[in-house]
């Protein structure tokens, strides 16, 4: 039925193949494959031969040997992604999974770690790059910290990417070079990464926040400090220390107009040393949400002491 002329044929065929999950098809879906990508007039859709070689089980990755060692840097790179996927799909279910050898061939592996990371395609680096993240061997660091400085945006967003384990923890000073990345994808992930990492990541990530100049880093990592609700302690340990690592983190968000939520928390807190402090300390940036701010406290402040700094602050920001 692979071989039938009618297309419609052909791709239920390849579906059931797919369901059927016999492996001793496998040979016959891989002949079908590299016809599908060295004739892009196949009847059949590159996608349908790909899902169905996709649902095999985890083992049978190492069917696509062949594959992966032709010169056609189209077929190594199906096969790398075809590799990748069966993989992210088993890592889904286990947050502690690994390619152990019973599911992932030594052949397998030392294809990845002395091939496919080196390939001269960029799209089958980048799509390695997702596999090496989970081979536990002692060479996949190194590959992927090589990854990580590759000349293509796309091959270290991957690879950011495939960092985002605690496990590389001990690199999150690599991965915080990324923040500074030409490519915005690229800054995104890391910040992103850096932030699972936990507290080592989070240090990482407001170090780089207060010494980076450029703006769309700054703006990034600001995301990536809101959405970690990181801004309530902050304010908390700036209470308690207005000079301190926390009041500079504050002041360089307010610099970059970060500031709706921190002025939310700030009208629902009610503890008078921490609003004293913060108008004190930042009550005259030029920023419109704490002068919007300002201004109700001007009218609607219970407390003598802060009304009077609002009003006093919002005279001299106007002047």
């Amino acid at each position: 039925a692979l071989r039938d002329p009618h297309p419609d044929v052909q791709t239920v065929a390849v579906r059931s193949i797919g369901a059927i999950r016999e492996p001793e098809s496998v040979p016959a879906l891989l002949e079908l494959l590299h016809s599908v990508i060295l004739e892009p007039s196949s009847r059949v859709s590159l996608r349908t031969v790909k899902s169905a070689l996709i649902a095999f089980p985890l083992h049978l990755a190492s069917r696509l040997l062949v594959s992966l060692e032709l010169s056609n840097p189209r077929i190594r790179f199906v096969a790398t992604d075809i590799i990748r996927e069966m993989v992210e799909r088993e890592a889904t279910s286990d947050e502690k999974f690994v390619l152990d050898s019973s599911s992932f061939g030594p052949e397998l592996v030392e294809v990845f770690l002395t091939r496919l990371f080196l390939d001269d395609n960029p799209d089958v680096r980048a799509r390695a790059a997702g596999v090496i993240g989970y081979i536990p061997d002692a060479r996949s660091t190194p590959a992927l910290l090589t990854l990580i400085d590759d000349p293509e945006w796309f091959v270290r967003l991957h690879t950011v990417r495939a960092l985002a384990n605690r496990k590389f923890m001990t690199h999150s000073a690599e991965i915080a070079k990324r923040l500074t990345d030409s490519h915005w994808m690229v800054r995104e992930a890391a910040a992103h990464v850096l932030r699972m990492y936990g507290q080592r990541g989070l240090d990482e990530l407001i170090e780089y926040f207060l010494q980076t100049t450029d703006r769309y880093s700054k703006e990034q990592i600001s995301d990536e400090i809101q959405r970690a609700g990181l801004v309530p302690g902050l304010l908390t340990q700036f209470r308690d220390d207005a000079e301190g690592r926390a009041a500079q983190t504050l002041e360089q968000l307010i610099d970059i107009g970060k500031t709706s939520y921190m002025v939310e928390l700030l009208e629902k807190d009610a503890d008078r040393s921490l609003r004293k402090t913060f108008l004190e300390k930042f009550a005259r940036k030029p920023d419109h949400q704490i002068r919007e701010w300002l201004g109700r406290l001007a009218i609607r402040e219970t407390d003598p002491e802060l009304r009077q700094l609002a009003r006093s602050s919002t005279e001299a920001t106007t002047d």
